[in-house]
């Protein structure tokens, strides 16, 4: 996966999706640059017309463009397409039962 940096360079990076959070780690530094907590404030956009990217735009209002274009292996546009998908799905999945879980904490006290 590849993050796009503030001087606009695509970096490459390590998107790790855990049940009730994501985290985003810059490759070559190891350094965590985004960990977010899946809420309702939590945005995940697939850009019209870019089939391997999508960007993630946490609680706070920070993006975070993200590209699956060359990190199939094999090398494989079709593969990096699907990557995207899945990817994006699974985030979406994630949110969805976060959020109705603490819906469900709030509706029990």
């Amino acid at each position: 996966m590849q993050l796009m940096d503030s001087s606009e360079v695509w970096e490459q990076s390590t998107l790790v999706l855990k049940r009730s959070v994501l985290e985003i780690r810059v490759n070559q530094t190891g350094a965590v640059v985004a960990e977010e907590k899946y809420s309702p404030d939590l945005s995940i956009q697939v850009p019209y017309g870019f089939s391997t990217q999508f960007v993630l735009t946490s609680s706070n209002g920070t993006s975070y463009p993200l590209n699956t274009a060359g990190t199939s292996t094999p090398p494989s546009a079709e593969k990096d397409v699907r990557l995207r998908e899945i990817i994006v799905l699974t985030m979406r999945l994630f949110q969805s039962k976060e959020i109705e879980r603490e819906r469900g904490e709030r509706g029990g006290a």
